[in-house]
């Protein structure tokens, strides 16, 4: 028998991926031939491929030594002491690599992306640096550093290099992708949006470049060209996750609950380990009515898909010396111009600077006014956008943080993964998620006795709920809000009724609700204001849901998205706001209170339908909390006519609310800083009793 045409065949098999064949004829050969590296090697990359590493690993290792300046048996080597996950042993062998053949720019390249890969993203620019020295003109290599610099936080210098790609290569999608993102990133959307534009055009049809564009107008509030640009990424790419999330968070944005839901079950039915796609499902549900104990249940299985992804290595309480500080971490993508940014500042402004040292770890590189006063109150403030989770969990350890607070929840961009690892002895959540994270690791959620009731919430939640004394947020008021106007009903000669928000919130109950009330006040009109309320195709949606509920298109007036000013400057040309529910708002009733816009609200049993209440109760105006629907068109129909009370809470609203707790930065850091050092005693005190037992 001829060996070397045994050995020809099986690696034709091998090509074909018929490996039981190729298999079976290596073996042959090397009956005949026991020191036949090629029979060997490949042998050993089958082992490999079937998931037998250790065998794989002694196959390839003795072909080695027979042929040692065989550099593809040493390139393999590499890739197979990665896929068995000896990422040490794999990025020493290909560090070893490169020393002996330094100027081989492909080994170069794949040592930089394994790099990476094992989050080696300092050495990996180093590696890009030097590559990309050796051959200028490479556009690849120039898009591969661009790509490095950007994952390290380098976005000028990214930028740089993604325009050195495209000069040399004008028409490189890829680039030109990734370079609209990176304005995108930094709020140059006109810019990535002539850049997506020309992508478009060098790879038409493209999904991410399709989908990309749907979400980037749907943020601007052209919904419907948002919804067409997502509907054609899908009819390319019927089953791309990024495609159908997208899609999803379209659906969600015009109010169309539950097409997103089915959408983000549909992405975990072809991917059940995608938690960033579990934590949309879960934010989704918040829009229907509320059932606080499926609610759990479904937080409970994000745990369930959690613990099998990530293990959880608890930190323990670290040895403090006499006087040394407590460290606080708050992690977040919202230290910037957001309502989450807009509560914390005051907090972190009127912290005990003698007892907590503080750390923000922001999951957005944005940096406005905003971020920059919030850098300016705390000791350390960590971009960690690029950043993965075991680079993330090693920072918060280096940084030694006793109490890490997770202010996202749920909501988009959140870092929920790294507290599953269990950095800090002791994990909290607040603020800007209503609702549990149904994870284990998180000890603590932060709230008031108002949003959430001793009793039934506790039963609802995974972590335990500790209560502040008053409301569980902070009213920033804003420098360049307009002076209070009358109230509008004079001048008008009829009452104004508004309502502010996202029409995720709208439900047919709602809806109904405010029917009645229009219908009780004769001649009123109705101020609906919000993102994408302006875009014609999505306005004739809304008025048709309006319609339904009795509501004339006549007495309704949809406000689209504007300027802060010109925002609150809306607001208050209403003379009452109707609250949303089950899903309260709680920015909008601060703002619209802030105006001299009374609110009124209907309070429930859970977190998000009682946020009304918290605020309602913290400037003594009870009297406008209603407990069922016909409760609250009551109490609103009631001061819509009363124009005596309206004009008189028009003149005393602003300052009831300045002079409120809500406005008490000072006494609210205090309150809040006492929540910190009970839990941190406790936890403290628990791990004493552990260790002396």
């Amino acid at each position: 028998m001829d060996m070397r045409a045994t050995l020809h065949q099986a690696m034709t098999f091998h090509q074909q991926r018929k490996l039981a064949e190729a298999e079976q004829l290596y073996r042959v050969v090397l009956q005949r031939e026991p020191l036949n590296a090629a029979a060997l090697h490949h042998l050993g990359l089958i082992a490999g491929d079937t998931g037998h590493f250790g065998p794989a690993m002694e196959l390839v290792a003795q072909s080695i030594k027979l042929d040692p300046g065989n550099l593809t048996y040493r390139t393999n080597q590499v890739g197979l002491l990665d896929a068995a996950g000896q990422h040490a042993a794999a990025e020493e062998a290909a560090r070893k690599l490169v020393a002996e053949r330094p100027t081989d720019l492909r080994l170069r390249s794949e040592y930089a992306r394994l790099l990476e890969k094992y989050d080696k993203i300092d050495l990996a620019v180093a590696e890009w640096e030097q590559i990309a020295a050796g051959a200028p003109d490479d556009f690849s290599v120039q898009f591969h550093f661009a790509f490095a610099l950007e994952n390290a936080g380098k976005l000028d210098q990214s930028e740089q290099h993604y325009r050195e790609a495209l000069r040399i290569r004008p028409d490189f999608g890829e680039a030109l992708v990734n370079l609209a993102g990176l304005h995108l990133r930094t709020n140059r959307t006109d810019e990535g949006v002539l850049l997506l534009e020309r992508a478009n055009a060098v790879m038409p049809n493209h999904p991410s470049v399709l989908a990309t564009l749907g979400s980037v107008r749907n943020n601007q509030g052209r919904l419907a060209e948002g919804m067409a640009h997502l509907a054609a990424a899908r009819k390319v790419a019927p089953r791309d996750r990024n495609v159908l999330r997208n899609l999803a968070h379209a659906h969600l944005i015009r109010g169309q609950v539950t097409e997103a839901i089915k959408l983000y079950e549909e992405i975990l039915q072809i991917d059940p380990k995608l938690l960033e796609v579990n934590s949309d499902l879960l934010m989704a549900r918040l829009y229907l009515e509320a059932d606080g104990s499926e609610e759990l249940a479904n937080h409970r299985q994000y745990q369930q898909r959690i613990a099998g992804q990530i293990r959880c290595r608890p930190e323990p309480p670290r040895a403090r010396s006499a006087g040394e500080r407590i460290r606080i971490g708050y992690v977040s993508p919202d230290f910037r111009e957001h309502p989450v940014g807009h509560f914390v500042e005051p907090l972190l402004a009127h912290r005990d600077r003698t007892r907590f040292e503080v750390h923000c770890f922001s999951s957005t590189s944005t940096c406005d006014a905003l971020t920059k006063r919030i850098m300016a109150s705390v000791d350390g403030f960590h971009v960690i956008e690029s950043m993965t989770l075991y680079p993330l969990d090693a920072l918060i350890r280096q940084k030694q943080i006793d109490i890490l607070i997770d202010l996202a929840g749920h909501t988009g961009n959140n870092r929920l993964m790294a507290f599953q690892c269990k950095p800090a002895p002791v994990q909290m959540t607040y603020l800007g998620y209503p609702n549990t994270t149904g994870m284990d690791a998180i000890d603590f959620r932060i709230t008031d006795a108002i949003a959430d009731p001793p009793g039934y919430s506790d039963t609802i939640h995974s972590e335990k709920l500790i209560r502040l004394p008053q409301s569980f947020g902070l009213f920033s008021p804003p420098q360049e809000a307009p002076e209070v106007a009358p109230s509008p009903v004079r001048a008008n000669g009829f009452v104004t009724f508004s309502t502010v928000g996202r029409v995720e919130k709208w439900t047919d109950a709602m809806l109904a609700s405010w029917g009645k009330i229009l219908g009780a006040v004769p001649g009123s009109k109705f101020r609906i204001i919000g993102v994408g309320y302006d875009d014609p195709a999505f306005a004739s949606d809304m008025f048709v849901r309006l319609a339904r509920a009795g509501i004339e298109r006549s007495r309704v007036e949809l406000v689209g998205r504007k300027p802060f000013v010109e925002y609150l400057g809306e607001v208050s040309r209403a003379d009452l706001l109707l609250d949303t529910f089950p899903f309260n708002g709680h920015t909008t009733t601060l703002q619209a209170l802030f105006m001299g816009v009374p609110t009124v609200t209907l309070s429930g049993r859970v977190h998000r339908s009682r946020m009304g209440a918290s605020v309602m109760h913290a400037i003594g105006l009870d009297d406008l909390v209603a407990s069922t629907p016909a409760d609250f068109e009551s109490i609103a129909i009631g001061l819509a006519k009363n124009q005596t009370r309206l004009a008189d809470l028009r003149r005393t609203l602003r300052d009831r609310l300045l002079h409120s707790s809500l406005c008490d930065a000072a006494a609210f850091a205090r309150a809040f800083e006492g929540l910190l050092l009970d839990a941190w005693q406790g936890k403290v005190h628990a791990a004493t009793e552990w260790t002396t037992a």
